[in-house]
């Protein structure tokens, strides 16, 4: 395999990486990963990569273009110029708030189940969006800092599931005002807190204050890692119907599913 293969290069900037892929039609080909690099530079990593590569697709470019909910994401790739294009960032005025990353893993879920409408899960980055399906179109979101109020703890080493978090989540699901006290009681002996019920409380908030978004809804968890697989046994714990689907190969199918209605100047 040789990268003067590819077809074109898919790209996804988020938390400080860069991740490019060379593509062959919707198959990929080698793949590469930058740390600290602006996403602004994937056209210029792309290039230096394969040199006089074609079109770089990418997904969460800080200076993308924004466009209003409700979109169809993934929907609408927008030119910045040479052989750079980019999915726009999605936003919306009430509750007021940017989703920059979403439109890949958005779009690639909903190629892979076209009639589905429920609730998508996006969790990372400090950040857990919630975002309303319906028609095929991202209607509505919820983000909240979750991410970023654990990453302010001093948690244990462990895992974030089992009968410990479960508990947690429906404890302070039931009584959210109660948050700030249930994470002093975990601290009260010990200098860093359980991971499993301090995420279990701080999740079990955001479940109650998303309440209207998951209960009597389809939900769909889309991302990696721990905090991914957190959010779908919390849902799954409170009798949602969750998915579980991986982020990466989601944003994949989004960029595909771009690149394939994407009309190239000429």
């Amino acid at each position: 395999m040789t990268l003067i293969d590819a077809d074109w290069i898919a790209a996804d900037w988020q938390e400080g990486a860069l991740r490019l892929w060379a593509m062959q039609d919707g198959r990929v080909l080698d793949k590469a990963v930058r740390q600290g690099v602006p996403g602004s530079d994937a056209a210029d990593q792309a290039s230096t990569w394969k040199p006089g590569g074609p079109v770089v697709l990418a997904a969460g470019l800080p200076d993308a273009p924004r466009v209003s909910v409700p979109v169809t994401p993934g929907g609408a790739p927008a030119h910045l110029g040479g052989s750079l294009f980019a999915l726009p960032a999605l936003v919306q005025d009430r509750p007021a708030g940017v989703i920059v990353g979403a439109a890949a893993p958005l779009a690639g879920f909903l190629a892979a189940s076209p009639d589905w409408d429920g609730v998508i899960v996006l969790p990372g980055g400090g950040v857990t969006h919630w975002v309303q399906i319906s028609a095929g179109e991202a209607v509505s979101f919820l983000s909240a800092a979750t991410g970023m109020l654990a990453g302010g703890l001093t948690l244990a080493e462990g895992a974030p599931d089992g009968a410990a978090f479960e508990q947690a989540v429906a404890d302070t699901l039931s009584k959210p005002e109660m948050l700030a006290v249930r994470l002093a009681g975990l601290r009260a002996e010990i200098d860093a807190l359980p991971v499993a019920p301090a995420l279990g409380a701080l999740i079990g908030a955001e479940l109650a204050a998303a309440r209207a978004w998951w209960l009597g809804q389809q939900v769909a968890v889309v991302g990696t890692g721990a905090m991914a697989g957190a959010y779908a046994n919390a849902l799954s714990a409170q009798g949602a119907p969750v998915t579980l689907a991986d982020g990466e190969g989601m944003t994949l199918a989004g960029l595909y599913a771009a690149y394939r209605a994407l009309k190239i100047p000429g």
